[in-house]
Parts: structure tokens; sequence; C-alpha cells
């Protein structure tokens, strides 16, 4: 249930800035949605102020992923050169404990719809 409400409150959010403040492509509501459910389902710190945490670290680092992925998406051999390189950054933060892996996670979902 938590996970759905998280889903639609986003969503909402998003058609509330698509509204009032500037029209969003298609897979920002990918993206938004996909990330919804990455921190209902990734994010397993203890305490309520832990998870918040790694929540919004892994917002920066979605921001930080999917920015790269709209810019290097018009030539695709550089894109195909990323993908990878992202993929292995977040496949290394899951080293670093379960707050890194869900922060991997992040990037890589935003990255791969973002592309």
């Amino acid at each position: 249930m938590r996970v759905t409400l998280t889903i639609v409150i986003s969503t909402l959010l998003l058609a509330v800035v698509h509204i009032f403040a500037m029209p969003l492509p298609p897979a920002a509501y990918s993206i938004g949605i996909v990330l919804s459910i990455q921190g209902g389902l990734t994010v397993r710190d203890i305490s309520a102020a832990d998870q918040l945490k790694t929540r919004a670290i892994g917002c920066l680092v979605a921001v930080a992923a999917v920015a790269p992925a709209a810019a290097l998406e018009p030539g695709r051999p550089a894109s195909a050169v990323a993908f990878p390189a992202i993929i292995f950054a977040a496949a290394l933060l899951r080293a670093f404990g379960t707050r890194w892996a869900a922060v991997g996670m992040f990037a890589f979902m935003a990255y791969f719809i973002g592309a």
C-alpha cells in the first residue's frame, strides 16, 4: 500500500509541475514511477531518518544520472559507452552496504529510463 501511495503522490506532483510550471516528457513520469517503487522496495534502513537520508541521496544521484542520459542520447555511441559505466558504478556501490545498493539502483534505473 505504501509503494502504491508513493507512486500516486509522485505522479500527481509531476502532473502539477506539468500543468503549472513546465511541460514534462513522458519519460519524466516513467522515472518518477520507477523511482517511487525503488524508494519503497530497495531502501532498507532501520530508522525513518536514515531512510529519508538514503532517499535524498538517491534522488540527487538519480538527477546526476539522468542528466548525462538526456545529454548523450542524441549521440548513441557515447550513450552506449556511458551506460556500462553506470552499471559498473551501481554494482560497485553494492559493496558499501544496503544504503549504497539502493543508491546504485536509483542511478541505474534513472539512466536507463532517461536514455
